[in-house]
């Protein structure tokens, strides 16, 4: 099987490497790991993150429950733009509601 997931594993540290520039507490919480890791993600040069596209397998994992991505994928096969908004529109409430626990 020839499944290649470098390019979305580039775009998706790349995108990682800004937030975490920005807000590496912030950064650690929606990537799921330590602040300090973030913090060496921030530091990542253009030329290390290249070489991230040789790993072929995909980097990124769901970080909800399945149940939510059970909904979500029910809603994409029926088609339903109202179900598919109102999901969209939780998935930054539930990981906000995570960054809030971190702070508290």
């Amino acid at each position: 099987m020839n499944i290649d997931f470098s390019d979305l594993n580039l775009q998706y540290l790349i995108q990682a490497r800004d937030l975490a520039r920005q807000d590496p507490h912030l950064a650690g919480v929606l990537l799921g790991i330590p602040s300090e890791m973030a913090g060496m993600v921030g530091n990542l040069s253009p030329r290390t993150l290249a070489q991230i596209t040789q790993i072929k397998i995909p980097l990124i994992t769901p970080q909800q429950e399945t149940g939510w991505w059970l909904r979500l994928l029910t809603a994409l096969k029926d088609e339903d733009q109202n179900e598919i908004g109102a999901i969209m529109a939780q998935a930054p409430l539930i990981v906000g509601a995570s960054y809030k626990v971190e702070l508290a």
